[in-house]
């Protein structure tokens, strides 16, 4: 523990000190504005910054980005000096930084009754190149000769009094109402040079886990190994644009997780060294080869479901807390939707629609012959499995709700080929394997003010497998059915709440649905998110109960679980903050036959420290108890870890 407490110390004074000596980035004013051409949100053109700036006086260009609730808020005040000099030689231009799909930010600028001008910058090179750092909130003030006469990055007070401020000349360039910020490295704010965008990512973690009993588990279940590691990983993604629509790069990434790890998710490649990858973006078009990173729906295909389980911080400030979000204790990534794969994407989007198609090979064979792998430690035999599929997307704002009208449909295929491996040449047969689609359609129906109902419903999931194991036919066939259907309710950064009926019958399966949904059972689930005044802390709670739909054995009782949650979470941009979790999981089945009593309870605390948004460092302890009514405590795991980020 001694070790542990002066590891910490000595990364904390180092992240401190690189944060003091780094250089100020970026287009300051005075300078030439960087020049760009981006697609504009609503599809169908590019605009340059060439015509932009000529056009007009005075421009005010503003970065922001969507998933940034201050951003937002910042954005709107934007509206109320846009709206105050439209239709003269002076204009505003926002440009969002959202690596997300278009319908969703146009989701954003309509909810937030935003109509000045948008263009999106997908891969930050232009939020790069004027030296933006990730989810800030940026405004520069550019005349018609291209030349930047003030910049404010993550400013304060009253944006409209501000942009007039800059307009009068102010004070010079800097932030209005406050000091300059400090040099922020992240995952926008990287090098630019000759048209080459470059990030890169640092994560450590130093790990000691201490278990007595039987067996060790962290708070969502997983598996552990008793005693102390330190992990690593860095990732550096290199890309340039090598034509008005084409950009191509790669990612380049080494650590000692292990690839046990990594082929856990979220990134599935072929090699644990890196990828490539090429894309064009032509007006409403996109299509990318290589490596690409997306989500569906929970019951499609999705890593992880916030709405499904209890938080351990994350939703305070505008990002998540640094490891709060860590579901494998023994990893260093992070909850979240979205899936990294090899293969193929093209999609469409167009004012209120959008559709996407893909193609990917998420697992390669994998030969291990009996010998080796009973003996040698090799991972046992894999087939190599591929998904398909589609997704279209509709979706509205309706002012009346300030809620949205949306639906879609959803279909994945997937497929593991047996033909690849040879059993007979191994010696033994691998592993069932499986084929099959999942169809769903979802909805989202404003009824009132800030309250919707939505719902995603199962319309076809069709599983067959081979080799599933002693008990089963050659060749055995599932049909799956269900969905989730309930009401949401928001008060925009104060407050969500959620209610829902879940549903999943014992034949649905997807290689790729969120971890946390068990297929046989049925019941509700209930979530609130309050967030404080000042927009850094907030109060999660969670609370979810299901119970099997068919009976596993006759004469036995219907199995039941709950799990619930609760959180306090301080997230500040730029000093310290932490989070105190408790956990509470419980399965039982009643009766003679079959019967069980088991809980799991983890209480989790953290203490961090951010070194403005671009690096900070977390320590966190962790005490699950997992305890069997029939038999007793079953088992006690104490983890304590460190855990350093540094984005550039």
């Amino acid at each position: 523990m001694r070790s542990a407490i002066l590891f910490a110390a000595a990364s904390a004074a180092l992240l401190s000190s690189a944060a003091a000596a780094a250089p100020a980035p970026g287009a300051a004013g005075g300078a030439a504005a960087p020049a760009f051409e981006l697609p504009a949100l609503e599809g169908g053109r590019f605009v340059s910054s060439a015509s932009l700036f000529r056009d007009h006086q005075m421009t005010f260009v503003i970065f922001w980005d969507g998933e940034c609730p201050s951003c937002v808020e910042s954005l709107r005040q934007c509206q109320i000096f846009y709206d105050r000099v439209e239709g003269g030689d002076m204009t505003v231009v926002g440009i969002n930084v959202d690596a997300g799909d278009d319908l969703a930010v146009r989701g954003v600028v309509a909810a937030s009754g935003v109509t000045f001008p948008q263009l999106r910058d997908r891969d930050g090179a232009a939020a790069a190149a004027w030296g933006v750092p990730a989810s800030t909130f940026a405004v520069f003030l550019v005349d018609r000769e291209g030349m930047i006469a003030d910049r404010r990055i993550d400013p304060e007070g009253p944006i409209p009094a501000l942009m007039e401020l800059m307009l009068l000349g102010g004070s010079g360039t800097g932030s209005a109402g406050a000091e300059e910020p400090e040099a922020r490295p992240s995952s926008h704010d990287a090098g630019v040079c000759a048209g080459l965008l470059v990030r890169g990512d640092a994560r450590v973690k130093f790990l000691s886990v201490d278990a007595s009993g039987d067996g060790a588990t962290g708070p969502y279940g997983e598996r552990l190994e008793p005693g102390n590691s330190l992990l690593q990983r860095f990732e550096l993604e290199a890309s340039m644009r090598v034509g008005r629509h084409l950009r191509a790069g790669g990612l380049l990434r080494a650590g000692t997780e292990g690839i046990a790890v990594l082929r856990a998710g979220p990134q599935y490649f072929d090699s644990e060294r890196g990828s490539v990858f090429a894309s064009i973006e032509a007006g409403p078009l996109t299509a990318r080869l290589g490596y690409f990173t997306m989500h569906m729906t929970p019951l499609t295909m999705m890593r992880w479901d916030w709405n499904d389980n209890p938080r351990t911080g994350g939703d305070a400030g505008c990002g998540c807390g640094a490891t709060a979000g860590i579901l494998i204790v023994e990893s260093l990534e992070e909850l979240g939707p979205d899936l990294t794969f090899e293969g193929a994407t093209a999609g469409w989007s167009r004012g209120e629609f959008e559709a996407d198609l893909f193609y990917a090979m998420p697992r390669r064979a994998r030969d291990t012959r009996a010998v080796v792998w009973q003996y040698g430690g090799e991972e046992q035999a894999a087939y190599p499995l591929e998904i398909y599929g589609m997704q279209a997307k509709w979706r509205r704002h309706d002012r009346r709700t300030g809620r949205f009208w949306g639906a879609g449909v959803h279909l994945l295929g997937h497929r593991e080929d047996s033909g690849a491996i040879d059993p007979v040449d191994l010696g033994y047969a691998p592993f069932e394997h499986h084929e099959g689609e999942i169809l769903t359609a979802d909805a989202e129906i404003p009824l009132l003010p800030a309250v919707s109902l939505e719902g995603e419903w199962i319309a076809l999931c069709r599983d067959a497998g081979g080799n599933l194991g002693p008990g089963h036919d050659e060749r055995a066939e599932r049909d799956g059915s269900g969905g989730i259907l309930g009401l949401a309710a928001a008060r925009e950064g104060l407050l969500d709440l959620r209610f829902e009926y879940l549903r999943l019958s014992s034949g649905f399966y997807s290689p790729f649905a969120a971890l946390s949904y068990e297929a046989g059972r049925h019941g509700m689930r209930a979530s609130a998110i309050v967030r404080l005044p000042g927009g850094w802390s907030a109060l999660s709670l969670f609370y979810k109960r299901l119970r099997e739909i068919d009976v596993p054995e006759p004469g036995a009782e219907r199995g039941e679980l709950s799990f619930a949650g609760a959180t306090f979470d301080i997230d500040h941009p730029a000093g310290p903050g932490g989070s105190i979790s408790w956990l509470d999981r419980g399965e039982w089945r009643g009766g003679d036959m079959l019967g069980r009593d088991e809980s799991r309870r983890t209480l989790t605390a953290s203490v961090r420290h951010r070194f403005g948004r671009f690096a900070w460092i977390e320590a966190m302890y962790q005490r699950t108890d997992a305890e069997d009514a029939l038999h007793g405590p079953t088992s006690r795991t104490d983890i304590f870890s460190v855990y350093l980020r540094a984005e550039f």
